[in-house]
C-alpha cells in the first residue's frame, strides 16, 4: 500500500512536467467529463456485491451462479450505454462547453475518445471486481494496484522522452493499461471462482430485482458523481486549466491516502452484508459502530501531515506547484474526513435491500453541492470554497444516513453518536491540535516533517485507543488485524 501510494504520487510529478500545467489539466477535466457518465458503475456494484454476499450468507451456490451471471449481462448493457453517452454528451461537452485553448482542442478529442473506451474497458471488468470482493480476496487488488502504479511510473518515463504529442500519449498508454487489468481480473476469476463462470440461463426475475435495487442507488450515485466531476467542471469554467491541473493533484493525493481506509472498509463491507443476512443485528451494529471510527482514525493519520504542512510538502513533491493548489489540498482532505463517516453506514442500510426512499433522501442532500459550489463562486469567492461547500454538505448528508440507519436497521441515534461521533470529533480535534503546538517549535523543514509524522504516529493510535475504543472493540481490532494478514496469505498461495 504504502509503495502503490509512493509511486503513485511520484508518478504525477513526472507526468505534470511531462504535460506541463495546462495540458494536465485538460487531461483532468475531459477525463471527468467522461467518468460522469459512469456514475452508474457504482449503484450496479453494490447491487452485485449485495446479492452475492447475500446469498453468501444463505449458502446458496445456485443463486450465487445466477447472480453473477446475471452481473455480467447487464454490465455489458451498460458498457454500451455508457458508449453511447460519451460518444454523444461528451463529445459535445468538450467541444462546446469547457474552456480548452484552440491548439490543443484536437488533442482533447483524442483523449475525450480513448477515455471512452478505457470507461467501457472498466465497466466490463465490475462483475469481476464485485465477485473478489465477496470473496474477500483484497490483496488481488493489493497485487493490481502495485502492478498498475508501476504501469504509470513506466508511462509517465515514456512520456519525458516523447518527443511527439505527449498528452495524446499518455491517453493511449493508461488505455492499454486499462486493457490488460481487465484481462487479469477475467483470468484469476475463471482461475479461482471456476463453479461461479458456467453459462446460467437469463433469470428475469433476478434481473429485475437488481435492477430495481440498484435503480434507486442511481440517485445517490448520480449525486456522488455530480459533485467530483461537476467541481471540476465549475474550475474549469471560472479560472481555466491551470486550477484544474491543481485540482487534479489535489484529487491524486487524496484518492492515495483515502486508499488506507478504503482498503479496511473493503474488508468490512461483506461482513456487515452477512450479519444482516443472518439476522445478527446487534453484530452488525458493532461492526458499523467500530468501522466507523477506524476509517475516522486511518484518514486522519495519513491526512494530517498534508493538513498541517502542506506547502513543504507540496514543494517536495513538486518541480511546478500550480497556484491554489495548497488551500484546495487542505479543504479536500478535511471534506474526506468528514465523509470517512459514510462508508459503513450507508454499507448497513444497503444490505436491507430497500433503499427507494435512503437514495432520494441522500441524493437531494448531495445535489446541494454544485448550485451552492456555483453560487459561491460566481460571486468571485476563491476555489476552495467550493470544497467548503462539500465538507458542510456532507456533513448534512451524514445526518440524513443515521436517520435512515435508525429507521431501516434500528441503530439509536443515543448509541451512534456516543459509540461512533463522539470518539471521531474528539480524536480529530485533539489530534490535530497536539501536532498543529508541535509544528509551530518545529517548523517546515525535514527536521520538523520528521518530528511531525512520529507525533502523529504516537498521538493519533493512543487517542483512539483512548477515546475510540473499549474493550470489546479493542480485541476486534486485533482480530481483523490478524484476519486480513491470513486473507493476504490465502490470496498469495
Amino acid at each position: 500500500m504504502f509503495l502503490t501510494i509512493a509511486v503513485g504520487i511520484y508518478s504525477s510529478r513526472l507526468i505534470l512536467e511531462a504535460l506541463g500545467v495546462v495540458d494536465y489539466g485538460i487531461y483532468s477535466v475531459v477525463g471527468g467529463v467522461v467518468t460522469f457518465f459512469v456514475f452508474i458503475n457504482a449503484s450496479l456494484v453494490n447491487a452485485a456485491q449485495r446479492f452475492l454476499n447475500f446469498y453468501m450468507g444463505k449458502g446458496d451456490d445456485v443463486m450465487l451462479r445466477r447472480v453473477f451471471a446475471t452481473s455480467r449481462y447487464i454490465f455489458a448493457l451498460l458498457a454500451l450505454l455508457i458508449f453511447a453517452l460519451g460518444e454523444i454528451v461528451g463529445v459535445v461537452f468538450v467541444n462546446y462547453v469547457l474552456y480548452i485553448p484552440e491548439s490543443r482542442l484536437l488533442a482533447a478529442n483524442i483523449v475525450c475518445q480513448l477515455t471512452i473506451v478505457a470507461a467501457v474497458i472498466d465497466v466490463l471488468s465490475l462483475p469481476y471486481n464485485a465477485l473478489i470482493i465477496s470473496y474477500e480476496r483484497m490483496v488481488v487488488f493489493a497485487y493490481i494496484s502495485v502492478v498498475q502504479s508501476l504501469a504509470v511510473l513506466a508511462t509517465a518515463f515514456v512520456l519525458l522522452a516523447w518527443g511527439g504529442d505527449r498528452l495524446v500519449a499518455y491517453a493511449v498508454l493508461l488505455c492499454l493499461i486499462q486493457v490488460g487489468v481487465r484481462v487479469y481480473y477475467g483470468y484469476f476469476c475463471k482461475k479461482h471462482f471456476s463453479i461461479l463462470m458456467t453459462r446460467e440461463p437469463r433469470d428475469k426475475s433476478l434481473l429485475v430485482e437488481m435492477l430495481g435495487f440498484s435503480g434507486w442507488s442511481l440517485t445517490g450515485a448520480f449525486a456522488y458523481v455530480a459533485h467530483t466531476q461537476g467541481i471540476p467542471i465549475l474550475f474549469n469554467l471560472f479560472f481555466g486549466p491551470v486550477v484544474n491541473a491543481a485540482n487534479a493533484l489535489v484529487q491524486q493525493v487524496n484518492a492515495s491516502l483515502s486508499t488506507f481506509g478504503a482498503n479496511f472498509m473493503m474488508a468490512a463491507k461483506p461482513q456487515i452484508t452477512k450479519y444482516y443476512a443472518e439476522e445478527n443485528r446487534g453484530a452488525m451494529a458493532q461492526l458499523v459502530y467500530y468501522s466507523s471510527k477506524l476509517s475516522v482514525g486511518i484518514m486522519l493519520m495519513v491526512s494530517l501531515p498534508f493538513l498541517i504542512m502542506p506547502d513543504y510538502l507540496l514543494g517536495i513533491w513538486l518541480v511546478e506547484v500550480p497556484a491554489t493548489t495548497s488551500a484546495l489540498l487542505q479543504m479536500m482532505l478535511w471534506a474526506t474526513l468528514v465523509n470517512a463517516l459514510a462508508a459503513p453506514v450507508n454499507t448497513a442500510i444497503q444490505a436491507t435491500g430497500t433503499v427507494k426512499r435512503y437514495q432520494v433522501a441522500e441524493a437531494i442532500t448531495l445535489l446541494l453541492v454544485l448550485p451552492v459550489a456555483l453560487i459561491v463562486l460566481y460571486m468571485g469567492a476563491a476555489p476552495q470554497s467550493a470544497y467548503l461547500v462539500l465538507a458542510i454538505v456532507f456533513g448534512m448528508t451524514q445526518m440524513v444516513r443515521v436517520f435512515f440507519l435508525h429507521r431501516m436497521v434500528g441503530v439509536s441515534y443515543r448509541d451512534y453518536i456516543t459509540k461512533v461521533l463522539t470518539g471521531a470529533v474528539v480524536l480529530t480535534a485533539a489530534s490535530y491540535v497536539i501536532v498543529s503546538v508541535i509544528h509551530l517549535y518545529v517548523g517546515d523543514s525535514l527536521l520538523g516533517l520528521v518530528a511531525v509524522v512520529l507525533a502523529i504516529a504516537l498521538v493519533v493510535p493512543a487517542l483512539f485507543m483512548l477515546v475510540c475504543v473499549n474493550r470489546q472493540e479493542r480485541s476486534r481490532l486485533f482480530a481483523m488485524i490478524a484476519d486480513r494478514f491470513n486473507h493476504n496469505k490465502e490470496g498469495g498461495r
